[in-house]
């Protein structure tokens, strides 16, 4: 299943033994803000108008992202960061994060779409956020090589554990 997703150039749903459900509550997209991510829209969509399931759209603010803010100083300030900076960025993160799905969530069209912003690590929030009657719709990145090896994928982690199927949509441009 691994080559097989890895080297797809159709989208391919996986779904691990015992992962049963009679109907499907909702087609969950992770997204990371990247137009890798997003291109997994299109078939989020058609699979939502064909299952009559909701679109929840989900962000998680990598607890990386806000180390990676607030070390980025603007050059010359010299003043000690507050007490609360990690609050700070992070409240400002997921703001960015809200307003970004707000509006994939508009373009979406669809009735009853919802979106969700969580901190943390990627894979983990996910596989708390999804539950068994869900699907996920996602990209993987194509991390591979040693890089795939040593930190391995949030598309990796889903297909490995998440409780709910995952439609992986290739994310190689010649796909």
């Amino acid at each position: 299943a691994d080559r097989v997703a890895h080297h797809a150039s159709t989208p391919i749903l996986l779904a691990r033994s015992g992962n049963r459900s009679e109907a499907v509550a909702r087609i969950v997209v992770p997204l990371d803000g990247s137009s890798l991510a997003e291109a997994a829209l299109p078939a989020a969509r058609r699979l939502a108008n064909e299952l009559g399931a909701p679109l929840h759209f989900v962000r998680v603010v990598d607890d990386v992202d806000i180390v990676r803010r607030l070390r980025t100083r603007p050059a010359g300030e010299t003043q000690p960061q507050p007490d609360d900076a990690w609050e700070q960025v992070r409240g400002g993160l997921e703001g960015e994060a809200r307003s970004y799905l707000d509006g994939i969530a508009a373009g979406a069209n669809g009735a009853g779409s919802t979106t969700e912003v969580a901190t943390g690590t990627p894979a983990f929030v996910l596989l708390q956020a999804i539950r068994p009657d869900d699907i996920v719709v996602m990209t993987s990145h194509g991390a591979g090589g040693v890089r795939r090896w040593l930190v391995g994928s949030v598309a990796d982690k889903l297909v490995r554990e998440a409780s709910a199927p995952v439609l992986l949509v290739p994310s190689r441009a010649e796909a």
